[in-house]
């Protein structure tokens, strides 16, 4: 049913971003890396080779690993595989919540115009991933390769290590689920704003709101970097559909419009685990009650048979 696809994907989503929160862990915690993020200038300089083709190495596993790089506790930039990485570091929430012992993952970021990247074409678009990086010989610190999450108060954090990964990875997940629920079905991937992250029929869709935010909040999110140069939120409104992520924890089914169609589409909410962000499948009516009347005829049957 139309939860079920929901809920399959949240269990998806969840999955991918357990994944590279464990990648991007694994990465902080790596001996050579802990060495260097304490290291003198001179000794840096005599492990800044290995510490680069390790990190080369570790971005081949994936073709969605753009860059790694590594900051140290005030935010400069100690090393990166790539020569973009992001000048505004420092002040991003990726970079401030590692710092404070807390393995994290960014919304799908916008990188600014010099990249040629905008709403209408946001396949620069990028998720940063990091990760506390702790001292050389903190205590108490969880090895298993799938630990995350937010280390030990004791552990003295040195740095913060950082991998960037293209958005695609995400997005194409949620697309694949395009007609997965019926004829016309769809899923979109809200934050806790009402921001799209990622939609089954369009990119274009993506970093636009469905609903006008607060001017305190718009000006917060701008500032956080993840709408690159952009001064503000762009908004394709759809009311019905604002109110039932609303009202999504009471009342996790509803109905709502689209422009594409003039059907009544239905609909169904489901968190996510690892983030606040919430996935929405929408089935237009038609789908919806075909899918209905199937059911009921399995049913019949069974009722027949217990009558």
């Amino acid at each position: 049913n139309l939860r079920s696809h929901a809920e399959e994907l949240a269990r998806t989503l969840d999955d991918y971003l357990t994944e590279r929160e464990r990648d991007v862990t694994l990465m902080a915690r790596h001996p050579l890396i802990r060495s260097f993020s304490t290291a003198p200038p001179q000794e840096r300089s005599a492990l800044r080779a290995q510490v680069l083709t390790d990190l080369a190495n570790f971005l081949e596993i994936n073709s969605y690993y753009q860059c790694a790089f590594l900051l140290d506790s005030s935010g400069q930039l100690l090393l990166s595989t790539a020569e973009d990485a992001d000048p505004q570091a420092a002040s991003r929430p990726y970079f401030l919540r590692a710092l404070a012992g807390e393995t994290t993952i960014s919304e799908p970021s916008l990188p600014g115009s010099e990249s040629g990247t905008g709403l209408s074409d946001p396949a620069g678009a990028v998720i940063y991933f990091s990760a506390p990086v702790p001292h050389p010989e903190g205590k108490g610190i969880e090895t298993s390769p799938s630990a995350t999450g937010v280390l030990n108060g004791s552990v003295k954090i040195v740095g913060v290590a950082v991998l960037r990964v293209r958005a695609g990875e995400l997005w194409e997940r949620v697309e694949r689920q395009a007609d997965h629920a019926g004829k016309g079905s769809l899923a979109i991937l809200f934050d806790e704003y009402g921001i799209r992250l990622a939609h089954s029929q369009s990119r274009e869709l993506v970093f636009r709101a469905v609903a006008p935010l607060s001017q305190e909040v718009e000006r917060r999110l701008l500032a956080e970097g993840r709408f690159g140069d952009l001064d503000r939120i762009e908004v394709l409104p759809f009311p019905d559909l604002a109110r039932g992520l609303r009202e999504a924890a009471g009342r996790p089914y509803f109905t709502h419009h689209l422009a594409v169609s003039s059907d009544l589409y239905h609909a169904v909410a489901v968190p996510l685990r690892t983030r606040r962000w919430t996935v929405v499948e929408s089935v237009p009516e038609p789908a919806f009650l075909a899918s209905v009347s199937t059911f009921s005829r399995v049913l019949e049957p069974r009722s027949a048979t217990f009558n």
